[in-house]
């Protein structure tokens, strides 16, 4: 958890953030328009943003919709079908495993699209018991 002075310089809190961001998973820029920004460094419903005062206020604003007040923001997983069927997800990295098909793919980060691809090889392996 880091603390800030309700004084401290909107560049001195980003760097400070910056300075810990592999071991928080949480980063931070300056947006000329929203200003401070705190992003999560992950993908899914694991990721976390939190935001207190320990004192006073502090006027927090979702990214995507600044008239919406938000001191806390989850991630989503993605949301896939394959070959039919929905897939498992955590955060970008979807699997699917069935009688027909045993895949795991990671999708791109903020995309909505359709792909279809076509697998040439591979070994399908059966193992019998004998006693």
């Amino acid at each position: 958890m880091l603390q800030f002075a309700g004084s401290t310089a909107a560049s001195a809190i980003v760097e400070a953030i910056q300075m810990v961001a592999d071991a928080t998973g949480v980063s931070a820029t300056m947006d000329p328009t929203s200003g401070l920004v705190l992003m999560s460094r992950g993908y899914g419903s694991k990721q976390l943003v939190k935001v207190r005062a320990l004192s006073g206020t502090f006027d927090t604003r979702d990214y995507d919709n600044v008239a919406l007040t938000k001191s806390e923001d989850r991630g989503t997983d993605a949301v896939a079908t394959i070959n039919g069927a929905v897939a498992a997800a955590d955060g970008n990295h979807l699997s699917i495993k069935n009688a027909l098909i045993d895949v795991e793919l990671d999708a791109h980060p903020n995309s909505a699209y359709t792909t279809n691809f076509l697998v040439t090889g591979g070994v399908r392996c059966s193992r019998s018991a004998r006693r």
